[in-house]
């Protein structure tokens, strides 16, 4: 049997989980035959390390005319026996039997963050939201890393309860060897990501120069590539005369995973998210984690987090406050933390999408 992947997402921020979870596929299945497809761009990113695992590749942008005539081409030279679609961007016209992850809608909702081209990303939307219908009729199964993204799916489409599943995403420690990053502040907050609308990078700069009043010498770190978004946030806090703030930009893992274990706290500001696996990378770290309560974040961080209205910049400042203030809060969070982490494997979520693809294969289409 033979499987293709698409993997064109895979030096994305949502990429980070196939990342993870190639390993595992490759150590558990060496049964089936499986084709990698990834940008031409992102040659030599990722290599197998499995007898039973190759690579394609195809030189396409996301929702371009590329994508639904070389993209739908390579797909039927390599006639796999399923394809497993990390991301719903497909092309329209492949008919092949296909399993689609949605891991969530925000898309449809704003332009792209980062884009510096807003009339393309505008045509995105109506563009995206065909793209994701059309996915959702054709594939055979459908998953979603959390019930909250589940749900909000079968509310926008309607499609049958019974094709569509949870499997949340895992979490590891990808570096072993941590490396210090060099900054200024003695104690700091950390944020970890993309800076989109629905990021709420300003309430969160908003909030923590409330608790300078308290805190005068707190930091906040954002970690994150500083493309559109993030230069607009930037030049924001800068007008605003905002102090004790750094865009620290794009950073390799090992100095992102030092930052988690520095930080007095996670802040996930977040308005909306499919999983939120940052929240998770903190506690994994022995880092309190202080979230929004919108969308999934609750039901994937349990009560291992302090939470506040992602909206009202003073209910924020006080949750932060609370974690910062409290010995006792922080140490029950940090202990929550850790057992909350252990619900999310890699390994399981392998298992599970193992499962799913002999299932997707057997099922009617």
């Amino acid at each position: 049997m033979h499987i293709a992947i698409d993997a064109r997402a895979i030096k994305s921020s949502t990429g980070t989980v196939l990342q993870m979870l190639l390993p595992h596929l490759q150590r558990l299945d060496t049964r089936r035959r499986y084709t990698v497809i990834m940008k031409e761009r992102d040659r030599g990113f990722w290599t197998p390390d499995a007898p039973n695992f190759n690579t394609a590749f195809v030189d396409v942008e996301d929702y371009s005319v590329g994508v639904q005539t070389r993209y739908l081409a390579l797909l039927r030279a390599l006639k796999p026996d399923l394809t497993w679609f990390f991301m719903p961007e497909q092309p329209l016209l492949y008919r092949g039997r296909s399993v689609t992850m949605f891991h969530d809608f925000t898309m449809q909702k704003t332009p792209a963050a980062g884009t510096g081209r807003r009339w393309r990303s505008y045509l995105k939307i109506p563009m995206g939201r065909f793209v994701f219908w059309a996915a959702v009729r054709k594939s055979v199964l459908i998953t979603c890393p959390s019930q909250y993204t589940r749900r909000e799916l079968l509310q926008r489409y309607g499609t049958d309860p019974a094709k569509v599943r949870t499997i949340y995403n895992g979490a590891e420690m990808a570096m072993p060897d941590p490396k210090p990053y060099p900054h200024l502040f003695g104690k700091f907050l950390l944020y970890v990501g993309q800076h989109g609308w629905h990021k709420n990078i300003p309430r969160l700069c908003e909030a923590h120069q409330k608790l300078l009043n308290k805190h005068p010498d707190l930091g906040l770190i954002l970690v994150g590539k500083i493309d559109l978004w993030a230069q607009r946030n930037k030049d924001w806090c800068k007008a605003q005369g905002m102090r004790n703030i750094h865009f620290a930009g794009f950073l390799p893992n090992s100095q992102r995973d030092w930052l988690y274990g520095q930080a007095e706290a996670y802040v996930f500001p977040s308005l909306a998210e499919g999983f939120g696996l940052p929240g998770i990378e903190a506690m994994m770290h022995g880092t309190p984690v202080v979230s929004s309560n919108a969308t999934c974040l609750p039901e994937v961080y349990g009560d291992a987090v302090r939470y506040f209205d992602p909206e009202s910049v003073d209910n924020m400042a006080q949750a932060i406050d609370a974690v910062l203030s409290d010995e006792m809060l922080r140490d029950e969070l940090i202990e929550r933390g850790f057992v909350q982490a252990k619900r999310y494997s890699y390994e399981r979520m392998a298992m599970e999408i193992l499962s799913l693809f002999d299932e997707a294969t057997e099922r009617r289409q």
